[in-house]
């Protein structure tokens, strides 16, 4: 692989992952925006399955925390798929004769 290509491929694999880690910044500071929800815990469990507060993830206890919205896993799905597309164009890329 010559030097420019390799230079080229090693760009987009940074600005690839520069972008995911900007990106990843949103999810903490828009909640609102992407439908997520502060419960506050799962406090004391009432039956074999039920908790007294958030029943959010039944089968388990929780401390407070932010529950993610549809919107948020939409975000998440799209940039998991953006992903893919850019790692399978980079081999492209990378195979692609001169």
């Amino acid at each position: 692989m010559k030097t420019k290509k390799l230079a080229l491929v090693s760009l987009r694999v940074i600005m690839v992952f520069v972008a995911a880690i900007t990106v990843s910044l949103i999810g903490d500071c828009l909640h609102g925006i992407l439908g997520d929800w502060k419960c506050k815990g799962s406090g004391l469990k009432i039956n074999w399955n039920q908790y007294q507060f958030c029943n959010f993830a039944a089968c388990d206890a929780h401390e407070p925390t932010w529950h993610w919205g549809w919107r948020h896993w939409l975000f998440m799905m799209m940039g998991v798929c953006l992903f893919f597309i850019q790692a399978v164009d980079i081999v492209h890329f990378i195979d692609k004769k001169e």
